[in-house]
């Protein structure tokens, strides 16, 4: 798990173990011998106010893929390009068959499935290098976009590794449409806020979003519309005078503009390698060897951010 960007250093004052409901003491151990698997899927925004910087997004991801590679870890990538939230496009089809009921449908224009080949001639490459803003034909038509559907498409319907850490890293120049927008503005169709994606997604994968800085974009923040940082960092915002509060993913927000206008920006300091690369393991002496089944729980609780899994075990 990530907290404020960086993996969580695990100790018996935020890690809970319990064996069928029974709260166990444990002893932490580095295990250097394994890489956790990592998904890493980029929500890339391809519409027409993305002219400026698609080209430096597509060197950024390409250079960071490099840059994994060259870590020989245990990483599978993926990506999505979305466009808005039309109530008039055709779905997006997954294997021919159009996904109606899915709002993410509307949003993609198209993607790639998590693969653990992105070396210069594989397909993901190909797909991320052949990206250019108005994709498709698709332009947006409006300033907010459909990234909050982008991400939960993916997060339902690519094939994640079983057990590994899930990373969206977000690229965008502008907020989401979200619940509450308007009638009439082709952008009904999404469920979300800030606050209700990011509960989903807390303790099961960590978002790290680049956008403008926030104050640059909040005269585009309108009701309806989304800051999308806030699924990376806590925050609070207001729809139509009601306050809510996000408690993010656990990620990190990027400038868009950090270095220029050109949406060149260096992923490489996301701290995805470092977690890909460290593994910890968690001992506990059993009360009932031989039993079979148990239930296994694990809680962090870290203060401002928790996350809890159960899983069953047979030993």
């Amino acid at each position: 798990m990530f907290h404020q960007g960086s993996p969580i250093q695990y100790t018996t004052n935020n890690l809970v173990i319990l064996e069928d409901g029974v709260v166990k003491g444990y002893t932490i151990r580095p295990i250097t011998s394994v890489t956790l698997e990592t998904n890493v899927v980029f929500i890339i925004d391809v519409t027409g106010s993305m002219s400026g910087t698609i080209s430096g997004i597509k060197e950024s991801i390409i250079a960071f893929l490099n840059n994994l590679k060259s870590k020989g870890l245990n990483v599978k990538c993926g990506a999505v390009a979305y466009s808005d939230n039309n109530d008039t496009r055709i779905p997006y089809s997954t294997n021919g068959i159009a996904s109606n009921t899915d709002p993410g449908a509307y949003t993609v224009v198209e993607f790639h499935n998590l693969t653990a080949n992105f070396d210069s001639s594989s397909t993901l490459f190909s797909f991320i290098s052949g990206l250019y803003s108005s994709y498709r034909g698709y332009d947006g038509g409006d300033i907010p976009e459909g990234g909050f559907d982008a991400i939960y498409y993916a997060y339902q319907n690519f094939s994640w590794s079983p057990g590994a850490q899930k990373v969206f890293v977000v690229l965008t120049d502008a907020p989401s449409w979200g619940k509450y927008a308007p009638l009439g503005s082709g952008t009904t169709r999404s469920p979300w806020r800030t606050d209700s994606l990011a509960n989903v997604l807390a303790g099961n994968a960590t978002v790290h979003v680049v956008s403008p800085i926030p104050s640059k974009i909040s005269s585009n923040i309108y009701n309806g519309s989304y800051d999308m940082h806030y699924l990376a960092t806590p925050g609070t915002f207001s729809q139509y005078g009601i306050n809510y509060t996000s408690g993010g993913t656990g990620g990190l927000w990027i400038d868009l503009y950090n270095v220029d206008l050109t949406g060149r920006v260096d992923l490489t300091t996301l701290p995805i390698s470092t977690v890909a690369s460290q593994s910890v393991r968690a001992e506990y002496i059993t009360k009932t060897p031989g039993k079979g089944k148990h239930l296994i729980r694990v809680v962090v609780d870290i203060g401002t951010a928790n996350g809890e899994v159960t899983v069953e075990a047979d030993y």
